[in-house]
């Protein structure tokens, strides 16, 4: 754990980014990170997390259809990096790849009430 980073926000992280993963690879639709988000930015969170298995899907079929080699066909995180800007709040950029692609998935969670709930999430 690095400096300024609690075990809270590090497992908080944890959870949210094995729930992206869900969302991304299909398991799950993107409804499912509504709980785990503010209110206020649970439409624009819902909307980044359809995106995002939307542009996967579409990595994977083009990989699928180009070529014959194995290797893992749903997205994995790869590296996990976290930071705590201020207590209550926790960022994150995870490298999450695929056997022939790799993106990066920026998020931010924030406390509140003792729940720590997503605000900001980009794939990029």
């Amino acid at each position: 754990m690095g400096e300024g980073e609690s075990a809270a926000g590090r497992a908080a992280i944890r959870r949210f980014v094995g729930a992206c993963l869900e969302v991304i690879n299909g398991y799950r639709p993107a409804a499912h990170l509504r709980q785990l988000t503010l209110p206020a930015d649970a439409s624009t969170v819902v909307a980044a997390g359809q995106a995002a298995a939307q542009r996967v899907s579409a990595a994977r079929s083009v990989s699928r259809s180009r070529s014959s080699r194995g290797g893992p066909t749903r997205a994995a995180v790869g590296q996990l990096n976290i930071c705590e800007p201020r207590p209550g709040a926790v960022e994150a950029v995870a490298v999450l790849a695929t056997r022939d692609r790799s993106w990066a998935l920026a998020l931010r969670l924030e406390q509140h009430n003792k729940s720590w709930l997503a605000t900001v999430m980009y794939l990029v």
